[in-house]
């Protein structure tokens, strides 16, 4: 016997398989994924500090070091789903009993597996836009989100000295301002208390609008690319980022993206008066929780699921797509979350 189009098997598979437009936080910091079979994950916050072994007697017995867990955190993972009409009335012209000639070898049943894709497609990338979202809150140190107005907090104890907020006279837009200092003291930080170097930064629009009219800051953009034959202005599709350079080995985008939210506002994913920085490889990860369907008595150990049913009264034919996503920076000290304007 065939396995329907609507089986939720067949549609867990394919949603899966789909690939998605890329994303900027999720693809590049949240790189590392990571399956669990549960609903709710231990997770271990650590410093990143290097420490030293120390030279010892070879008769004695080696010190114990203390381990790198600063403590543990209990994490349920956050629901993130959507549903949709499935209309099939621009396939059903054709009357029962008649076969479909397209001239390409087109029937009705193929028609509506690419029906069912491109809906498939749309429900994953706006899943797949809230996953961004809460990707870019992690780099703050807290994730925070409703639920039936209901409010709740994921904090992941970023230090304070990580999350800055600047004073007036120190803000970007101000004449006093010491954008340059601030970038390497922020990348030197990251190097004491993470031990690693900061590669890249994320900028909102209107930082990258301050930034760029800094005359000091755009000599030493030009006499970099200069020297590393890179072009300016540089639009990267792929990564919807603008490109603006390098500045002390850090690379410099500019991420202006926005979306629309479920009460209808259009928001950007960083903040328009935020600096971020972030290290090329850290110990971050993008988990994905069980996803548990009470109708189906099916628990998903996949990062997205997806069923089809119909209501009867009146009939209409639903299409859901479903995850449990959670990003986790397990060493906020590897980023630094700058407020500066």
């Amino acid at each position: 016997m065939p396995v329907s189009l609507f089986d939720f098997r067949t549609l867990t598979e394919t949603v899966n398989r789909i690939i998605p437009t890329k994303t900027v936080i999720s693809d590049n910091v949240f790189a590392n994924k990571k399956q669990v079979y549960a609903n709710h994950i231990e997770v271990d916050i650590v410093e990143g500090r290097r420490k030293i072994a120390p030279i010892t007697n070879p008769n004695r017995e080696a010190p114990l070091v203390s381990n790198l867990t600063r403590k543990k955190e209990i994490y349920s993972f956050p629901n993130v789903k959507q549903k949709k009409v499935l209309d099939f009335k621009d396939l059903v012209g054709v009357p029962p009993g008649y076969n479909l000639y397209s001239g390409n070898g087109d029937t009705i049943e193929n028609a509506k597996m690419q029906k069912i894709a491109e809906e498939l497609l749309e429900l994953k990338e706006n899943v797949i836009r809230r996953h961004e979202y809460l990707c870019c809150q992690a780099l703050s140190g807290v994730i925070n989100y409703k639920i039936d107005n209901q409010s709740y907090s994921l904090d992941f104890g970023m230090p304070a000295t990580h999350k800055i907020t600047l004073e007036t006279t120190n803000k970007w837009s101000e004449t006093t301002a010491k954008i340059l200092d601030n970038i390497k003291s922020w990348i030197r930080l990251i190097s004491s208390d993470a031990g690693k170097k900061a590669k890249r930064a994320y900028m909102g629009s209107d930082v990258a609008d301050v930034f760029l009219k800094d005359e000091k800051i755009v000599k030493l953009l030009d006499t970099a690319k200069a020297s590393i034959g890179e072009i300016g202005f540089e639009v990267r599709e792929k990564e919807g980022v603008v490109y603006h350079g390098r500045l002390f080995g850090v690379d410099l985008y500019e991420y202006s993206e926005e979306f629309t939210d479920e009460d209808g506002t259009t928001k950007p994913f960083i903040p328009k008066n935020s600096f971020i920085l972030t290290p090329e490889k850290n110990r971050s990860i993008f988990y994905s929780g069980l996803i548990k369907d009470a109708s189906l008595e099916t628990a998903s150990a996949l990062p997205f699921f997806a069923k089809s049913w119909v209501e009867q009264d009146p009939g209409t034919r639903y299409l859901l797509v479903d995850s449990s996503p959670l990003p986790v920076p397990h060493a906020p000290e590897e980023f630094v979350y700058a407020l500066v304007l």
